[in-house]
């Protein structure tokens, strides 16, 4: 197996295989900043992720207050939250490195790495070229 196709990349040509986690790494920049342009909406979209497992919490505390302590019910709610918890937790620390992420993107960081050639897609070569290049006569709907 060659490095190229181990990098997933069946016919590239040398040197791809290195620009390639660079390229994921700006497209996935890109789509997060699209998804959270300010600070507010990450805080609502961590609120929202939030939002399952605080109910879950919520209704098997609400079981717990009529079951047996020491019955099999009980000890499955007991479960139900530490899982809850746990799911809680994983959200928050997600969101916490995502947020650090966020603004050292919004700080400039996205700017220094995504310049406009990176942002093209390879197809159509510089903004200028798409610009001056008229579309077939086919896409003329009169």
């Amino acid at each position: 197996m060659t490095a190229l196709v181990a990098c997933g990349i069946a016919g590239a040509e040398p040197g791809d295989c290195e620009t390639q986690p660079a390229q994921t790494r700006n497209k996935a920049d890109t789509n997060l900043l699209r998804r959270y342009p300010n600070v507010e909406t990450h805080n609502l979209a961590r609120r929202a992720a939030l939002e399952t497992p605080r109910n879950a919490v919520s209704e098997a505390q609400k079981r717990l207050q009529v079951l047996d302590p020491g019955g099999p019910g009980a000890a499955a709610q007991r479960e139900v939250i530490k899982r809850a918890e746990a799911e809680s937790d994983r959200i928050n620390s997600k969101f916490d490195a995502e947020l650090k992420h966020l603004r050292e993107l919004w700080d400039g960081g996205a700017i220094r790495r995504l310049t406009p050639q990176q942002n093209t897609p390879p197809h159509l070569g510089s903004i200028d070229d798409a610009i001056v290049k008229r579309p077939p006569d086919r896409w003329n709907f009169r």
